[in-house]
């Protein structure tokens, strides 16, 4: 199953949302609320369930009975929180097996209908301005493009590529990508991102904010290796939540990522690694992460944050702070320097569209 099979030709101009769900009850109504006006559907597959997100999937599916399409993944999946033998029976499994994760995932997207697609969490909000903006863009495939502007954009992308490298290469942040440069060439990046996706050689990377609410206040995550619950760092979504046409070229495959048992906790873990041809452009922030407020983690983060205030910070202090104070504050072992690299662009052109959704968060 490392292919999608399906007849591409037959794809309909607009876009995808895919939801994979298993026990999401808690948020999976505010999250398709908050999606489902940018996109053109939406596929939600469900897997052994314990819990009512069946019921509350077919209501939101009877509300907007022409976008959501609900369908069962019927089969045993071994993904997160594995045992050492679950973890080594799952890797000995074939890769088409449909008993691993990326094959889940490989159905919900074998579903859809339209020439792009995005993954869709069910415990993200969703920035429904932003995530439309960038859907309308798919939407409209044959666009002007400015040419003089289209250099531009080359250009900083060229310095941010070196940037990059830079930081790669000698294993450390380095702040050479100032404010003002991101501000006066964001508008031209853009116009470089948006040419690059019509030409078929790209695909636009979106991201989010990690929040918690404590006391009826709202508090971005640092960051904090913990033994009871490792807290995550401030931005997720850094290259696995992609807007991308569909081809045959675009498909999940297993993946162990020894970094995704740190984030979660976990034991052992075998998740799925998104195979495409294309280049992948930071476009913005599109959700708040609600992962710290389901009601397995909530309390646990809470105690975390009782006693080490330092790994979290009021959201509108957040949106505030300068990007060179936020990785001062957050924990290096948590906050990869991918990470810090990567976010520096976003967190300084796009930090405006997360104040321009906190009223999002009233809805939880």
């Amino acid at each position: 199953m490392n292919t999608i099979n399906k007849d591409i030709s037959a794809l309909k101009s607009g876009v995808s949302g895919f939801m994979r769900v298993k026990n999401d009850a808690e948020f999976v109504e505010a999250s398709i609320d908050s999606c489902i006006d940018a996109l053109d559907e939406l596929v939600i597959v469900y897997n052994d369930c314990s819990d009512n997100t069946p019921e509350l999937v077919e209501k939101k599916r009877l509300q907007y009975p022409d976008k959501i399409k609900v369908f069962e993944y019927k089969h045993k999946v071994y993904s997160v929180n594995l045992s050492e033998d679950e973890y080594r029976y799952a890797c000995g499994l074939p890769d088409d097996s449909p008993h691993l994760l990326c094959n889940y995932y490989n159905f919900a997207l074998s579903k859809v209908t339209y020439k792009y697609a995005v993954k869709i969490d069910a415990d993200q909000l969703y920035f429904p301005d932003q995530l439309k903006k960038w859907c309308d863009l798919c939407r409209t495939e044959n666009r002007h493009v400015n040419y003089g502007r289209y250099f531009c954009g080359f250009l900083f992308n060229a310095y941010f590529v070196l940037f990059k490298l830079l930081c790669f290469r000698t294993g450390r942040y380095y702040s050479v990508l100032p404010g003002w440069l991101i501000r006066f060439a964001s508008g031209s990046y853009l116009e470089y991102i948006k040419a690059m996706l019509h030409k078929g050689r790209a695909c636009l990377s979106l991201s989010g904010i990690n929040v918690v609410k404590d006391d009826k206040n709202w508090y971005v995550s640092l960051g904090y290796e913990n033994d009871v619950i490792n807290v995550l760092p401030p931005f997720n979504g850094e290259g696995d939540h992609l807007i991308f046409k569909v081809s045959g070229l675009t498909y999940f495959e297993k993946y162990d990522m020894p970094y995704y048992n740190l984030l979660t906790s976990g034991k052992y873990s075998l998740i799925e690694n998104f195979v495409h041809p294309y280049k992948i452009f930071c476009a913005g922030f599109a959700w708040f992460h609600l992962n710290a407020m389901r009601n397995r983690n909530i309390d646990k983060i809470l105690n975390v944050k009782h006693m080490h205030e330092q790994a979290f910070v009021g959201l509108m202090d957040f949106i505030k702070m300068g990007y060179t104070e936020i990785i001062r504050r957050t924990d290096n072992k948590m906050f990869s320097l991918r990470q810090k690299v990567l976010f520096s662009y976003l967190f300084k052109s796009d930090r405006q569209s997360i104040e321009n959704n906190i009223s999002m968060l009233d809805r939880i």
